[in-house]
């Protein structure tokens, strides 16, 4: 049985039912994980996903904050109990079959709480959207895990990639070091960004590879909410003009949009030239003045009245200014 090889991680502490975790200094806040799983089988899976989070770093087991997930974990044990207690594996339904049956018995035990989260646009404007219930999000993750460590299909065939799979060399104080393709919406988009990024890793670091990435999945939004029938055929100009729009109405900086503007005119040119995609068009989209450009901060003048005491002041030579910034092209000199 395929459970029998992810239980080999579940050693030691992680062998027990109950994990307590939290801050060694702050007993007050520590919480305990539960895992009484009915199935053996879907236990196991449900443990080595969560035992996933902290050895990937996701999750630190000295944190605060765990209280939480400890309901969400609840609330998914009690449904599994409920509607699977003799099940061998998630694996045997689909995430979205799972999913649906846990949003109803949510609903029917009155605990979905889905959250309304304001999100403030580079123009002061805020947009409400809902979040989804926790018990929900979590479920996937833990599912999206298993289903991952059970494929054993070559890394780079797979919608998620581990750099560290690939042989890459990660920092390992950086928590970011999966590629993950599933949230890039349409289909000929993810083909591009895979193939795109067998290239790039050969070339580029793995940060390089996480922020790139990132410009895709910013750019698959963009398409989704704006050209939703958009093909690789219909990227031109236009399209690019309406994009850099979009960027500019995001939250962040003038560095962060430029960055993410240049990062998409690498992918599009590097997949036109190098990797010969001939869908796309050879000529550039973006151009250099197409990029905002940082404000020079202003100078600080030194206030009149300061000045005047400088040179009021006995000794003061034309020297003196110099050396202090008054005399910026140094034309002056030292008197002997």
């Amino acid at each position: 049985m395929r459970s029998r090889s992810i239980c080999k991680s579940l050693v030691g502490f992680f062998a027990t039912d109950a994990w307590t975790v939290g801050p060694p200094d702050k007993p007050h806040r520590w919480c305990t994980l539960r895992f009484p799983l009915l199935s053996s089988s879907l236990k196991t899976e449900v443990k080595y996903a969560v035992w996933r989070k902290f050895e990937q770093g996701e999750w630190r087991m000295d944190a605060s904050g765990h209280y939480v997930k400890t309901v969400w974990l609840a609330s998914i044990i009690e449904w599994l109990n409920n509607v699977a207690p003799n099940g061998q594996s998630l694996m045997e339904r689909s995430e979205a079959s799972w999913e649906l049956s846990l949003r109803s018995w949510l609903i029917e035990t009155h605990r979905l709480k889905p959250t309304t989260v304001k999100h403030v646009l580079a123009k002061q404007t805020i947009v409400e959207y809902t979040k989804e219930d926790g018990s929900i999000r979590l479920f996937r993750q833990v599912y999206r895990s298993v289903a991952e460590t059970y494929d054993d299909r070559g890394e780079t065939e797979k919608d998620v990639w581990d750099l560290r799979t690939l042989g890459l060399a990660v920092n390992p104080t950086q928590t970011q070091h999966l590629l993950n393709f599933t949230l890039i919406s349409q289909p000929w988009l993810q083909e591009l960004a895979k193939e795109f990024m067998r290239y790039n890793m050969a070339v580029h670091s793995p940060g390089d590879c996480v922020a790139k990435l990132q410009t895709l999945r910013i750019f698959s939004q963009f398409l989704a909410h704006h050209r939703p029938f958009c093909s690789m055929h219909n990227i031109n100009r236009a399209l690019i003009v309406a994009f850099i729009s979009y960027v500019q109405q995001l939250k962040g900086g003038v560095g962060w949009k430029t960055h993410v503007l240049v990062n998409l005119r690498t992918i599009l040119e590097t997949c036109a030239y190098h990797l010969n995609m001939q869908a796309l068009p050879k000529e550039r989209l973006l151009l250099d003045e197409d990029l905002a450009k940082k404000p020079k901060a202003a100078p600080r003048d030194i206030p009149e009245e300061v000045l005047e005491q400088r040179r009021r002041a006995p000794g003061l030579t034309a020297y003196d200014d110099a050396a202090h910034g008054d005399d910026p092209a140094g034309m002056w000199h030292a008197h002997q």
